[in-house]
């Protein structure tokens, strides 16, 4: 009621909230070759970018990832057995987030 005692009535709205959380993970760690990164919550079809780079901030490699219609990526990535051993962080930037995680290379004897 306003203050002059009028009242209107509104149309309803609903509004669809998506409460799916973002997990981010990457297996296996320490890698040799080979490492799968899998990330929960995206939009669908969303095409995630990603990037290695040395801990002294040597680019080692790009690539793209996509997600399926429910919103998931699972996909693995070459790492290169010609990488040394060491560290490296991993950088993947979706439309909503960036995720960043360290990535430890085992020597292969």
């Amino acid at each position: 009621v306003d203050f002059d005692g009028q009242f209107a009535f509104t149309d309803i709205v609903f509004v669809n909230v998506r409460l799916e959380e973002f997990t981010f993970k990457v297996y296996p760690n320490p890698v040799t070759d080979l490492f799968t990164v899998d990330i929960r919550g995206i939009n669908a079809n969303e095409v995630a970018n990603f990037e290695i780079v040395s801990l002294q901030g040597a680019y080692i490699g790009q690539g793209q990832l996509r997600a399926d219609e429910a919103g998931r990526i699972n996909e693995q990535v070459a790492f290169g057995i010609s990488q040394p051993a060491g560290i490296y962080i991993l950088r993947v930037e979706t439309a909503q987030r960036v995720f960043r995680f360290n990535l430890i290379k085992k020597w292969i004897r």
